[in-house]
């Protein structure tokens, strides 16, 4: 199957703000509205956290699909628990997580795998979301970029990364809970020790206090948009 990038035409208001976004320069204004190049288009999902009206999607991983894993994820988890979500891209993060299994080595039982094209997939909306519905710490595993299929994905993630620090600080949330590691095929036990790094230190935390989850439910949109653009 083909993973690339959908478009909600009725729902893209012609902001233009995903366009120089896209690492393969595959989307233009066509007639004030975004349109899609397929020939063009990677799949890595790094333009879509531009939008501030969810008109720009991929195929395979749609924000409603995404969001329903982080909501599985983070299912059946008792009060006073913790649980982080790792979000795994397929080239390296995932293969780890694989032969991590194979291997048998263990790693924190409060982890949660989501599989992803590339973490540039993972929008500071959708981290925002799993830390609102009760994650309390989030890693994105990276391929490097010189093994990277989308080596200018990083460059979209860090960015992604820094946004959501920021909006969590400013909740009161320690923006230490949403960390990226880049790795290689070979990092078995970095991947390991990564996982169980930030589960120790979201143990040591404490959950994150549902006060704070539900104040930053309500403002997610106009924390990362303000008020100019509308959902």
């Amino acid at each position: 199957f083909f993973v690339n990038s959908l478009l909600d035409a009725a729902a893209c208001d012609g902001c233009g703000l995903c366009i120089e976004k896209c690492p393969a320069q595959a989307l233009s204004l066509e007639a004030g509205v975004a349109e899609v190049n397929q020939a063009l288009c990677k799949g890595c999902g790094s333009a879509i956290a531009a939008c501030p009206r969810d008109a720009l999607d991929l195929h395979c991983y749609t924000n409603g699909q995404m969001l329903a894993q982080v909501e599985a994820a983070l299912s059946g988890k008792a009060e006073g628990d913790v649980r982080v979500l790792v979000f795994a891209d397929e080239m390296t993060g995932y293969r780890l997580a694989d032969n991590v299994g194979t291997a048998k080595m263990p790693y924190s039982l409060d982890a949660r795998i989501v599989r992803i094209p590339s973490c540039g997939r993972v929008t500071p909306k959708l981290m925002l979301q799993a830390v609102s519905l009760g994650a309390d710490g989030i890693l994105l595993g990276e391929s490097e970029a010189k093994s990277n299929p989308y080596p200018e994905s990083v460059k979209t993630i860090t960015g992604n990364l820094s946004r959501v620090k920021a909006v969590l600080k400013n909740r009161g949330v320690d923006p230490e809970r949403v960390r990226l590691v880049q790795f290689v095929t070979v990092m078995l036990a970095g991947f390991v020790n990564s996982i169980n790094g930030l589960s120790e230190f979201a143990r040591k935390a404490g959950p994150v206090p549902e006060p704070l989850r539900e104040a930053l439910r309500d403002q997610i949109h106009t924390d990362l948009f303000g008020d100019g653009h509308g959902t």
